[in-house]
């Protein structure tokens, strides 16, 4: 079985929480992890060190485009970083995750 799963950098910890307990509330995720990692990056031409956080969410590929654009209306950086990937799952955990998630068409 196939689920999504989104990878979406955060500055803090209150943040990733929240996006996760939004797309969950909003039945577009089944659930999340939040991850402390350290990014290095160019910003208007500076070199950045910075602690983040890091939102991994699980999904179902129909909810793609739902949480693309909820992430973009509710996260604080002006070009918010909004990876995903298509995974397999084992069965039982996949149709967990699919009785989670409710995309309205």
């Amino acid at each position: 079985m196939e689920i999504m799963v989104f990878y979406i950098t955060c500055p803090d910890e209150a943040t990733a929480s929240s996006i996760i307990h939004q797309l969950i509330h909003h039945k577009l995720a089944a659930c999340g992890n939040i991850f402390p990692v350290r990014s290095e990056y160019i910003w208007m031409n500076a070199y950045c060190k910075e602690n983040e956080y890091v939102a991994w969410v699980k999904t179902m590929p129909a909810a793609e485009a739902n949480i693309e654009s909820m992430v973009k209306k509710i996260h604080p950086y002006e070009t918010p970083c909004i990876m995903r990937w298509r995974v397999a799952v084992n069965e039982e955990y996949g149709k967990w995750v699919e009785s989670s998630v409710k995309v309205s068409e």
